[in-house]
Formats: structure tokens, C-alpha cells, sequence
């Protein structure tokens, strides 16, 4: 079966003890290709909490055109907290580019305590855009009428038949939603478009890693799975490696047709990614391979991943050889 081939040098990002937002993890990036150079906004926890649960802030760091080499990494967050529904973290960023604006939707957590009733935590989709990643512009939540917490947020890099395109997750499907503007949107005809798999490595739940990439034969969008029920992430509060779980988080792909974001032409058998190195097992929550963000240099699919919630990798693939491989169903 088909595999991203891991980058030798892994982990090409890990925390910096001296920065107290980023000690801890640095995980879950957001990527964009500009100028030639690759873009990471990523999340990254230190030391300092609310509701006994670590903070998250999004970091930015620039890679140089080999997708792979650290050109500059910022020693400050360039996104943190700041609104009522966001105060225990700016988690998971997936950013798209359209038309000269890259936005950004990333999970807003409010914490533990959160209404109506006090008593379970909430988390929503926010969305904010910039041109520069250094200065944001928020836009808010994105689907505030949404009652169930939702979170894996993307959007398709163009309009397809007069509507942007949606995907998010409410536990443990993915749903679709479309909009006219992304000024003020107004998102419209939700629907489930994808469930987990019974008996599969995607079998308890799944939801949307980096925005899709238009390719000849679709849209390519990679998602993650997880194979078996386990605690919530966040509520997992043991130290590094003391926790044994056997549940994994491991990465897939789906075709989707390019004029029907509803349709999905193919969802692959298996996995492109696994955790397998020391670094995917071994961590704030072991067996963790996570994506947020991709791009395509040239011929080459490079997919920017946490592992184990503690540093960020990358794999890569020849673009041509996946769509191969979708195509002959070996993937």
C-alpha cells in the first residue's frame, strides 16, 4: 500500500525550553506556500494554564523552498487568546489561501466551564485572515448556531458553483456547509458527507487534516482516523511517556469531486501515515501522527504532522505516484 516517505531529519520543529509559550509541545501546523518559501503557523503550549488544562498559542516559523530547512523561527507567539470564546487556547490552525488572503480556521477553545450549563467544555470554529501571517484579522466564530462543539475546520481554495465550501466535524463525522461571502458568512445546507468505518483503522472517528488540494482528478484531501475510543486528548493530564494507550491516530486519504464537494470518488483502504518513529509513539499522547497543513512544491506533496502532540514532522510523496495509486486503488 501506498506511504508518505518520513523526512530523515524528524523532527524538523520542537519546543524551546526558554520560551515559556512553546516549552512544552509544538505540534498541529498550519502550512502555505508563498514566495517561495513554506509558512508554518503552528500551536504550541508552555507551562502556564486555565481550567488545569495548558494554553495553546500559535507560533510562526519559515522554511526555506526545500520544504524542509528552518529560514527564521519567531521567538513569540503571532496569535494567542484574546476573545470571550477562546480563552483556554488557539488550537489546530489549517489556513487557505484565496485570492491574496490566507485564512485561517482554528479551534477556539473556552474551556471546562463553558455555557449553557457549566458543566462540559466547548469548543467552536473560529476564522481570521491575514496576508502577512503576522497580523491577523479575526472574523469570530464561524458557526455560531451550532450547538454541538465542533472543531477540524477547512476551507476549498476556490468557489465551487457559486458557494465557498465548508468541511468540519462534529463527533465523529465530518460535515459540509456552504456560504456566498466570507464577509459575514451565513453557512447554509449542512449535511454529513463522511462517518468512521466499522472494523477499520478509522473506526471511532475521523475529521479533516489540511485544506484539499485541486489536482487533475479531484480535490485531495487527507484526513485523519482514529481506530478505537480512548480519553479526550486534552484530558489526558499524565506526565510524558506514562500513558499507555492503544488507540492511534493515523492519516488517510480521500478523491473528491471537483464540481460536487458532496461526492466522494475514493476514500482509501488503509493509511498514507502511522505513527511508527520514537517521536509518534513517544510523547504528550503517544501514537499520534496529526495533520493540519500541506503544500505541493513542484511534483511534491509535503504533509506537515504532530507527533505524539509534542514536535512537528514531515513526510512527502511524488503528487503524481498518490493519484496513481488512488487511481489503481492501491492506497
Amino acid at each position: 500500500m501506498f506511504q508518505l516517505q518520513r523526512y530523515p531529519k524528524n523532527p524538523i520543529l520542537t519546543p524551546v525550553k526558554k520560551n515559556y509559550w512553546e516549552s512544552k509541545m509544538v505540534f498541529n501546523c498550519a502550512a502555505a506556500f508563498k514566495d517561495n518559501k513554506v509558512h508554518l503557523i503552528y500551536r504550541a503550549r508552555g507551562e502556564d494554564k486555565i481550567d488545569s488544562v495548558l494554553i495553546s498559542r500559535l507560533g510562526y516559523a519559515i522554511l526555506k523552498k526545500d520544504g524542509v530547512t528552518i529560514e527564521k523561527r519567531y521567538p513569540y507567539p503571532v496569535f494567542k487568546p484574546r476573545e470571550w470564546y477562546e480563552p483556554a487556547g488557539c488550537e489546530d490552525p489549517r489556513i487557505t489561501e484565496i485570492n491574496g488572503r490566507y485564512y485561517m480556521l482554528y479551534t477556539a477553545y473556552l474551556g471546562r466551564r463553558a455555557a449553557p450549563y457549566f458543566e462540559e467544555e466547548s469548543t467552536n470554529i473560529a476564522m481570521a485572515f491575514t496576508t502577512d501571517f503576522l497580523n491577523w484579522e479575526r472574523q469570530g466564530l464561524l458557526l455560531p448556531s451550532v450547538l454541538e462543539p465542533e472543531k477540524n475546520g477547512i476551507l476549498f481554495p476556490k468557489k465551487i458553483k457559486g458557494y465557498y465550501v465548508l468541511y468540519y466535524r462534529i463527533d465523529p463525522d465530518i460535515y459540509i456547509a456552504y456560504s456566498k461571502s466570507l464577509e459575514n458568512p451565513k453557512w447554509i445546507g449542512h449535511k454529513l458527507i463522511a462517518s468512521p468505518r466499522k472494523n477499520s483503522w478509522d473506526a471511532w472517528k475521523i475529521g479533516a487534516g489540511p485544506p484539499p488540494i485541486e489536482t487533475k482528478d479531484g480535490w485531495l484531501f487527507i484526513y485523519h482516523g482514529v481506530d478505537r475510543e480512548g480519553p479526550p486528548r486534552r484530558q489526558i493530564k499524565k506526565d510524558y511517556g506514562t500513558i499507555d494507550l492503544e488507540r492511534h491516530y493515523r492519516l488517510g486519504v480521500m478523491l473528491i469531486d471537483k464540481e460536487n464537494p458532496e461526492k466522494i470518488l475514493y476514500r482509501s483502504n488503509g493509511w498514507i501515515l502511522e505513527p511508527k518513529e520514537g517521536y509518534e509513539k513517544e510523547g504528550l499522547i503517544p501514537n499520534v501522527v496529526f495533520s493540519c497543513g500541506a503544500v505541493v512544491i513542484k511534483d511534491t506533496l509535503f504533509v506537515y504532522y504532530g507527533g505524539a502532540d509534542t514536535v512537528i514532522g514531515v513526510a512527502t510523496c511524488n503528487l503524481l505516484e498518490l493519484l496513481k495509486a488512488i487511481e489503481e486503488k492501491n492506497v
